[in-house]
This record gives C-alpha cells, structure tokens and sequence, in this order.
C-alpha cells in the first residue's frame, strides 16, 4: 500500500486548483466531527461499501493511530476517485503491483475482470472457468495495450494522410 499511497500523493502535488479542493470537500465530508482526521467509524459510514473494510482503513492509516490525516486521506481519495483498487477474486487481497487478469474477462466484463495475486496463481488456488493460458501479467497486459494504442494512432494518420 505503500506505492498508492506515493502515487495518491504525486497526483495531488500535480493536481489543478480544482481538484485538490475536491479532494479537500471530499475530506470535509468524511471528517464529520471537523477534528481533522477521519475516524474508522466516519470512514465507513459514506464510503463505497467495497472499500470499506477494517482492513482497507488500516492499510490507509500508515502511522496505525486508528484515523486518517489528509495526507493518509490522499490515498483513498486516489482509489476512490481516480484508479480503483482491485481485489485478488481467490484470497480477497488488494492488488498493488503485479498481478494476473483473465485477457476474456476484461474483453468480455471490462469492469469485473477475473484478477488474480501472484501467490494464487502461481500456486493454481484459484477456479475459473475460463483456461490458464488467457491470464496475462500487469506488465504483459499493459504492453499489450499500449502496442493497441500505438496501432490506433498509426492506422489514424494514415487514414488523415490519404
């Protein structure tokens, strides 16, 4: 959780006027005794159910002092509002880092994609019903979308070219 909370914390140094005073409502909302932090009981009370956990909070809380400042805060702005976070479907951990998804499922469910830990697939603990050889690595899949993109882009001008 560490890298989120780096990333959630570079977006915010790059972020427009405007959406660093989102951030900050967004912040406000949460804190509803206006103490500056964000107690686990204020935290779950708004916050999307699937984020919601004790776990989740303690991930977030990186000094373990049960509540969020804005800077612990940053991150799940960061996974609320900007990227997501994605859970791993056979032992229920957040993915961060490298991870497997299932290449069918994100075509066919783009937003409920089969996403697997390193650990879980690497040891086959997990049941899908789609065959192996359609999991992709973080890495490989990005690549992947990438060299898509690339060819988008290409075959747009030339078509603009002719």
């Amino acid at each position: 959780m560490e890298q989120v909370h780096l990333v959630a914390k570079a977006y915010y140094a790059r972020a427009t006027d405007e959406e660093k005073e989102k951030a900050k409502n967004y912040f406000r909302s949460l804190d509803v005794n206006r103490d500056g932090k964000i107690s686990l009981a204020e935290y779950r009370s708004p916050v999307n159910p699937y984020y919601a956990s004790e776990a989740v909070f303690k991930c977030l809380d990186k000094n373990g002092d049960g509540s969020l400042d804005f800077e612990e805060f940053l991150a799940l702005n960061f996974i609320h509002n900007i990227c997501g976070l994605r859970w791993c479907d056979a032992c229920g951990g957040s993915l961060h880092g490298h991870y497997f998804s299932c290449l069918q499922c994100e075509k066919d469910y783009p937003n409920k994609s089969c996403d697997l830990c390193y650990g879980c697939y690497g040891a086959g603990k997990f049941k899908h019903h789609h065959p192996t050889a359609s999991f992709l690595d973080s890495c490989s899949l990005r690549r992947l979308q990438t060299q898509k993109l690339i060819i988008a882009q290409i075959t747009q001008l030339t078509d603009n070219d002719e």
